[in-house]
């Protein structure tokens, strides 16, 4: 892997203006974390993240060449302008004061413009290395949970690839695909019959919560106790923002569905008789093992995408991984118990995450 064998390089997190590209160093040894191989892959991402930096035209650079062509355009300006201004009177085109100055300031825009257009290039090239290198560290750092440890796992079987970039792209078609996929089965609608079930179970809590009661009545000729509510309320033109009124009345809605129970729920059955898509629907168990399905289909196309991108670089090809791909599939790891006594960390490393001594 290209780039893997370095060692050394600190932490960095990209922070990326306009104008520069920055990195801090984050207090963890985030790479102490990993098995080898995937170590020396956050390294990989590690110095592509700094190399990029480095590339970036600086900005006093860029400063220093725009000030030298807005020099230039005034000194044209000058041999131009009336002498009334301070100028020099020259029109003739074939002057060769004129003919100077037009070919300085020609060169001073060309020299500004290559160098804007290059510092857009190369940090909007820092900035999506730096957007995976978050990504990847913060998943390392925050993203593991308790109990288990980071494995190296083999890497995807791949036939023989003639056009990796062509390939890179295929997976990422799929990867589209998938999550296409994932969002059908989220706003897929329930069925019929699961709807009804929760609004008897929603109708029938109304009603329990809005039962009156005449014990008090009964046993010491007292008066009806009726269900009641708290109510919230922000007020308004108050010198204490947020400020909140709280009252207390009875509780209509529980009420009702108290004495008309029934009726609700047949008028509700009705409703959900017309909104309801049968032939769409999908119940919690099928949405369960169908995004489970997907979600095990897209890891694994993305182990792929992100093993034909470490061989791009490998081969002197400049693709960037996907900042929204799976930082498991990017490192190629997986996640596994850990060992008796090691709580989910390697014994070299004992550090605190999140205020919690791991």
């Amino acid at each position: 892997m290209a780039r893997s064998n370095f060692m050394g390089l600190s932490d960095v997190q990209p922070s990326l203006s306009a104008d520069a590209v920055s990195f801090s160093a984050p207090s963890v040894d985030l790479a102490g974390l990993l098995p080898p191989r995937a170590k020396q892959r956050l390294q990989a991402l590690q110095l592509r993240a700094q190399d990029r930096r480095d590339v970036v035209p600086a900005f006093d650079r860029v400063r220093t060449a725009g000030e030298e062509r807005l020099a230039a355009e005034k000194e044209l300006e000058r041999l131009r302008d009336h002498p009334s201004r301070g100028g020099y009177d020259i029109n003739d085109p074939d002057d060769p004061r004129l003919i100077a100055a037009e070919r300085k300031l020609a060169a001073a825009t060309d020299v500004s413009d290559r160098l804007k257009k290059l510092q857009r290039e190369r940090q909007a090239a820092a900035r999506a290395v730096g957007n995976v290198l978050h990504a990847v560290e913060a998943f390392v750092r925050d993203g593991r949970p308790g109990g288990v440890i980071f494995q190296d796992v083999e890497p995807p079987l791949l036939k023989d690839v003639p056009n990796i970039g062509e390939a890179i792209e295929l997976r990422r078609r799929r990867v589209r695909e998938l999550r296409a996929d994932m969002n059908r089965i989220a706003s897929s609608c329930y069925p019929a019959s699961f709807a009804k079930q929760r609004a008897r179970e929603q109708v029938e809590a109304l009603a329990m919560r809005g039962a009156a009661s005449v014990s008090r009545l009964v046993e010491h000729n007292g008066d009806i106790e009726w269900p009641t509510t708290q109510l919230r309320a922000l007020v308004q033109n108050v010198d204490a923002p947020g400020a909140v009124v709280i009252s207390e009345a009875v509780d209509t809605l529980g009420l009702f569905a108290w004495l008309h129970r029934d009726a609700m729920i047949k008028k509700l059955d009705a409703e959900i008789d017309t909104e309801s898509d049968e032939p769409a629907a999908m119940s919690i168990e099928d949405r369960e093992v169908r995004t489970a399905e997907v979600l095990a289909d897209l890891l694994s196309v993305e182990r792929e995408e992100a093993e034909l991108i470490w061989r791009a670089e490998d081969v002197g090809m400049t693709v960037e991984h996907r900042a929204d791909c799976s930082p498991l599939a990017i490192l190629g790891v997986a996640f596994v118990t850990a060992p008796a006594g090691q709580r989910g960390t390697s014994a070299e490393h004992a550090y605190t995450i999140r205020g919690q001594r791991r």
